[in-house]
């Protein structure tokens, strides 16, 4: 595990980031399970995972579909978007917006969706399997990366 750590903590720290504006990305593969690190500037905001891999579970859509999930803005069923949201989007809200959620206009997916392709950008480390990937996602949530531990979901 100590090797995966090191391997995971590497990748997510100086691999390649990609803006969530460019969404879908070709080269974050459909399938394997992954940690994920998502940054803002070189702030880093939270560290996820996908467990579910296509080697166990042929319907698995791995750490693609997780990213996906959050590049939607989409705050039902993704914990991660309801931290932006309410931590960026509603306490930006001007007048007008409020007014427009008082009349029941459902704003918020849109500004999120919004605010993350804007801001934020992610690293991905592909693991061998999702009981690797479960493991490591903990262990960097309680360390960090580079000493620096997620803001929205330290452990």
């Amino acid at each position: 595990m100590e090797l995966d750590l090191d391997l995971a903590a590497e990748a997510l720290s100086n691999g390649p980031r990609r803006r969530f504006s460019d969404w879908p990305i070709a080269d974050v593969p459909f399938g394997p399970a992954g940690v994920y690190a998502i940054w803002a500037d070189d702030s880093l905001l939270y560290i996820g995972m996908s467990w579910r891999d296509h080697r166990q579970d042929p319907r698995a859509k791995g750490v693609h579909s997780r990213l996906a999930s959050h590049a939607s803005g989409r705050r039902s069923g993704d914990q991660f978007n309801v931290y932006i949201c309410d931590h960026d989007v509603i306490p930006d809200l001007n007048a007008a917006q409020l007014e427009e959620l008082r009349n029941g206009k459902r704003i918020l997916d849109r500004l999120t969706k919004q605010y993350i392709g804007e801001h934020l950008e992610f690293s991905v480390w592909i693991a061998p399997d999702g009981a690797t990937a479960r493991a490591v996602e903990h262990e960097l949530r309680g360390v960090g990366l580079n000493g620096e531990r997620p803001s929205l979901n330290p452990r």
